[in-house]
């Protein structure tokens, strides 16, 4: 098991996980969702070749419609 930061909140994920385990966990609808670690955007077709590290921050951002 490895310790993820997801916009500050601590997770626990496998080894091996990808940001889709994310995704899957956290029941979130993918549209609408971007990535970032170390300040760099992971475009979603990378998402699930991206694999997690122990202590990785990640930052998580949900377009929201209004007006």
């Amino acid at each position: 098991k490895m310790k993820i930061e997801i916009n500050n909140k601590n997770y626990e994920f496998d080894n091996g996980s990808t940001l889709d385990s994310i995704v899957e966990r956290l029941s979130l609808n993918p549209k609408g969702i971007a990535f970032a670690i170390d300040n760099q955007v992971i475009k979603r077709d990378k998402w699930s070749e991206t694999v997690l590290a122990d202590g990785m921050k990640i930052i998580m951002i949900k377009a929201v419609c209004g007006g």
